[in-house]
């Protein structure tokens, strides 16, 4: 039985649990699903159920709501942190061998290194997320225009040539597709 929201009793319990920590896993196990499969369990439910996805993302919405009634935290706070680390981080310092002493060029001069490259790419990594620069999730839809007729008996195949299609797009490379009304539709490639 499914709630108002179209989850049932265990995924609104895997929800909550999620917001807890965001360990999926952990979730999991705590809403009841079996702890051999949790980690599985848990990537469907986030990647695979919509729903489930969305009741994770209005969750996150109104505990950052909260947090910045209260005045614990704001949006703008964080991201000019993030903004802060990823230049402090990025700041050049001396190049040191490792008894400390400088490593200088081939010109005499010493040579200079990042603070914590990664340190500050994990910052940018961060503030490009929030600021949806690059896709985190989502759909990918390939229209085939009437070239394959992709039905239950033959979705192994239909993924086949979406992956092609999308190989094609990158190599921009023609591809020739197989036609789904020969007996070959089916075979390997």
């Amino acid at each position: 039985m499914k709630d108002e929201n179209g989850l049932t009793p265990k995924q609104a319990l895997f929800v909550k649990e999620y917001l807890v920590d965001e360990n999926g896993t952990q979730a999991a196990i705590r809403a009841g699903y079996s702890p051999k499969y949790a980690d599985r369990t848990a990537s469907n439910l986030i990647v695979k159920n919509r729903e489930v996805a969305r009741q994770i993302e209005e969750g996150r919405r109104k505990k950052l709501d909260r947090l910045e009634k209260k005045g614990i935290i704001s949006t703008e706070e964080v991201v000019c942190g993030l903004k802060l680390v990823a230049d402090c981080c990025s700041q050049l310092i001396p190049a040191q061998d490792a008894l400390g002493m400088p490593i200088l060029g081939v010109d005499g001069k010493p040579l200079y290194r990042p603070m914590d490259p990664s340190g500050a790419t994990r910052a940018y990594d961060l503030l490009g997320k929030y600021l949806g620069m690059y896709q985190t999730r989502g759909t990918l839809s390939i229209a085939l225009d009437g070239q394959v007729d992709v039905n239950h008996t033959h979705r192994i195949e239909g993924r086949r040539i979406a992956r092609r299609l999308i190989l094609e797009e990158v190599r921009d490379e023609p591809l020739a597709l197989p036609n789904p009304n020969t007996e070959d539709f089916g075979e390997e490639m």
